[in-house]
């Protein structure tokens, strides 16, 4: 009996894509209000290319969440000769800052998600960070459908790590057949599968199966409700 669902935050019940790129356009066209002639479309793909890099290595646990927040900016700005600590520190405070702020569920989400918890424990497993992820969550409104969020920290390493899965898992009282776990990123449908917890995998590449939207996800619960007990008939 599937008694939970794991759920990833950004790009599953956030529109996180479009939100970050809007905050590289405007981090952008604030540095070049601070240095005038640095070509603006430069900038923004630098931004994109030294997020991926502090990312990965907050993720693997060799920087903390501080550090990964300035260090964005300072590698962004030494790309292009420039040293400066203020503008650095505000642009660290900006990015996350517009994010928090601007924030959207997708359409439906909170239809959806309420739905959901009324047959199913709903936790959030996340790979960015807690205190920023959970001002996000409870902005878009979706905190009291919500039973707990969980993210890297404290030696737990994030997705496809299985480290969240299992603390969940334990914290919770769920075994790993109980729970299903939906998200954008192949770092969702290998953790989940690292973890022994089905994966079910939003607008999947071709050839794969899952969900075009989270919205689909109720439906989708019954046949996988279906199709457990169908398994379960066959081996007594």
């Amino acid at each position: 009996m599937l008694k939970a669902v794991f759920l990833d935050l950004d790009n599953t019940l956030i529109d996180f894509t479009t939100i970050r790129r809007q905050a590289y356009v405007v981090s952008a066209s604030i540095i070049v209000s601070y240095y005038p002639g640095l070509p603006k479309d430069k900038l923004i793909k630098v931004s994109r290319q030294k997020t991926g890099e502090v990312y990965r290595e907050f993720i693997s646990g060799q920087i903390d969440y501080d550090t990964q927040r300035e260090e964005r900016f300072k590698r962004v700005l030494a790309e292009f000769g420039i040293r400066d600590l203020a503008l650095t520190e505000y642009l660290a405070w900006f990015f996350n800052n517009f994010q928090e702020v601007n924030v959207k569920p997708y359409k439906g989400v909170q239809a959806t998600l309420k739905c959901l918890s009324q047959k199913y424990k709903l936790y959030v497993i996340t790979n960015g960070p807690y205190s920023h992820q959970i001002r996000k969550l409870k902005r878009a409104k979706l905190s009291p459908y919500i039973e707990k969020l969980y993210a890297p920290g404290d030696g737990k390493k994030g997705k496809p790590e299985p480290h969240l899965f299992y603390q969940a898992m334990r914290e919770s009282c769920l075994k790993s057949y109980e729970v299903v776990h939906v998200g954008d990123e192949i770092a969702d449908i290998k953790g989940a599968q690292n973890s022994n917890i089905e994966p079910i995998w939003i607008n999947p590449p071709k050839g794969e199966k899952g969900i075009c939207h989270i919205n689909d996800l109720p439906q989708y619960l019954v046949k996988v409700e279906d199709q457990k007990l169908l398994s379960k008939k066959q081996l007594q």
